[in-house]
């Protein structure tokens, strides 16, 4: 009789516990993201890094903690359909907040809807300080700046390896115009100046022309900003035309997805936000850097919803949200805004020590 009554009580804690998790309302994020477009590659390897860390959590996660939804919209990376994306997370899924998001001009098209309705903003693949405002405390960003990103590229190749005739090529859009700015502070500092700028539009290959033009002024290094699909094309096609300059990139561009699309020798230098021989041992090699950064925002959004238990609310989440560390809680020795400089070589690109 005791052993019935023991299993009658067992098994009543174990409904009572599915219970409760099953009456717990999930949390909904909403993230916008390019999952078709020449860009794709970005917006698929976050959301999947993401997804992975949110599926551990919905695993294992305990009875009285709710589940975590990540709900996708592909914006193509162009801020029009990014807005009509957040009007739907925010109008018609009320989201609790939203993550994510992949890129400068996408996230900056919709600060006008985040400033209305305050909703958590959070991850967003962009290092550009126009999501750096301190009035914004709804966004949480994990990973450094652009500004930072720029300083260290400087002080390799300008200050250490003396890298002088310089010229850069810039999407132009709100995503170049943010780098400029940092990197026309670090000319300054240097008392330099860029010996031509070339500008593409963003999702096109339109770069030709402008290329022929750094063909003839030959800089040694190139400073580019953009994502990998026209990086790499444009690197490709200057190599065809016997001209190999030095080339540097920033995080958002996607290292290890331009590493796969170039072939041949190539003078590539590139910065980083985590450390490279990480990615390179825990990733995907084809998606390891953005693939990894998409897990690793995840994991900090699962570690502010474990810390505040039942009363998960905005004010919670946002709270628990800054303490942490950003994206430097995947290694101890790791800063939230040290930078890693990598250098392509035939195996890929390695750490600069």
């Amino acid at each position: 009789m005791q052993l019935i009554n023991l299993s009658i009580f067992l098994a009543f804690i174990v409904a009572s516990f599915s219970i409760l998790a099953e009456s717990l309302q999930p949390i909904r994020l909403g993230m916008s993201a390019p999952l078709t477009g020449p860009a794709k590659q970005l917006g698929l390897s976050y959301r999947d890094g993401a997804a992975q860390a949110f599926s551990e959590y919905n695993t294992i996660r305990a009875a009285n903690t709710p589940a975590i939804e990540l709900k996708v919209l592909d914006d193509g990376y162009e801020p029009l359909r990014t807005v009509a994306n957040t009007k739907q997370f925010l109008l018609n899924d009320q989201v609790f907040g939203l993550f994510g998001y992949i890129g400068t001009p996408t996230s900056n098209a919709v600060l006008p809807l985040l400033r209305k309705y305050q909703k958590p903003f959070i991850a967003p693949l962009t290092g550009s300080d126009l999501l750096r405002q301190p009035d914004d405390k709804f966004i949480v960003n994990f990973r450094t700046s652009y500004a930072n990103e720029i300083t260290a590229q400087f002080r390799l190749l300008v200050d250490k390896r003396g890298y002088k005739r310089i010229a850069l090529f810039i999407q132009a859009d709100e995503f170049g115009a943010s780098v400029e700015q940092n990197i026309f502070q670090q000319f300054e500092q240097r008392k330099l100046t860029p010996i031509y700028t070339a500008r593409f539009q963003r999702n096109t290959a339109d770069f030709y022309d402008s290329m022929a033009k750094l063909q003839q002024l030959k800089p040694d290094l190139v400073i580019t900003v953009g994502p990998y699909n026209v990086i790499s094309e444009a690197i490709t096609w200057s190599a065809e035309q016997g001209f190999s300059p030095a080339y540097s990139i920033l995080s958002f561009t996607g290292a290890a997805q331009l590493a796969s699309l170039l072939t041949g020798k190539h003078q590539v230098f590139a910065s980083a936000v985590l450390p490279w021989p990480l990615l390179k041992s825990e990733a995907p090699n084809d998606i390891a850097d953005i693939y990894l950064e998409g897990y690793q925002a995840a994991s900090l959004v699962v570690a502010a919803v474990k810390a505040c238990h039942q009363t998960v609310n905005t004010g919670c989440v946002l709270k628990e949200l800054k303490h942490v560390r950003g994206l430097s809680r995947i290694d101890a020795e790791n800063t939230a805004d040290k930078i890693y400089m990598l250098h392509l070589t035939d195996k890929g690109f390695v750490l600069i020590e």
